[in-house]
Order: structure tokens, then C-alpha cells, then sequence
């Protein structure tokens, strides 16, 4: 299974990390938590951060938010000083057949991070 999951393209696990929020997110905060998981090593490392005083920033990943947008995976909505990212039925369905295939591992340690960003804000 471990084999399994290295092959699974780093913006089919956003749609995990995003379901795990159960709400939407800031672009800005996503890059915070993708960044910290890609840190200790988790999931993500593909993505290089570009640190900066407001947080760090990976064009990779704005990419990959791209391509999950226009496969209607999730939508991005601008505000008037923000975007939030919500992930739609179709990208809830697809992350939650993925979590049957992602070992508890690797489940476990994304779920800490994501609790602990929670309680962070």
C-alpha cells in the first residue's frame, strides 16, 4: 500500500486535507498547512515554498489548485480581500474514496496537523 500512495499525485491529497477541514480555507492558510505537512515530511514535499513575512507561497501548489478547479474538484471563491477554497460533491466523493486507500499512518499524522491549525486560529 505504501508503494500506492507515493504514486498518488500530491493535488489528489489536497482534496484529503481539504476534506479533513470540513469547511472552506483561505489560499493563504492552505499554503501554511500544506507547508508545514511537506516540512515534517508528510505528504507534499514535491511543492517548493517560497517564504515570506505573510507565510510561505508555492506556485506548485497554485497550479495544482488550478487543475483541481477546472476539473471541477473544488472552487475557489474571491472575496473582497481573500480567496477561500471549498471543495465540491464531486472532490468530497473522489477524497473520500481515496481515504479508504491511504494507510492510517499517513491518515493519522495529516489529521494531527490539520487539528492542531484548527486550534491554532
Amino acid at each position: 500500500m505504501g508503494q500506492f500512495l507515493r504514486n498518488i499525485p500530491e493535488a489528489i491529497k489536497i482534496l484529503y486535507i481539504l476534506k479533513l477541514l470540513g469547511d472552506t480555507i483561505e489560499v493563504k492558510e492552505l499554503h501554511k498547512l500544506v507547508d508545514r505537512l511537506a516540512e515534517i515530511g508528510v505528504c507534499c514535499k514535491e511543492y517548493r515554498f517560497a517564504h515570506y513575512p505573510w507565510g510561505p507561497y508555492s506556485r506548485d501548489l497554485e497550479v495544482d489548485l488550478d487543475i483541481l478547479r477546472s476539473s471541477g474538484l473544488i472552487s475557489i471563491i474571491n472575496g473582497s480581500d481573500v480567496r477561500r477554497i471549498a471543495l465540491s460533491e464531486k472532490g468530497l466523493g473522489v477524497a473520500g474514496n481515496l481515504e479508504r486507500f491511504l494507510d492510517s499512518d499517513f491518515r493519522s499524522k495529516v489529521e494531527t496537523v490539520v487539528r492542531n491549525m484548527k486550534r491554532i486560529k
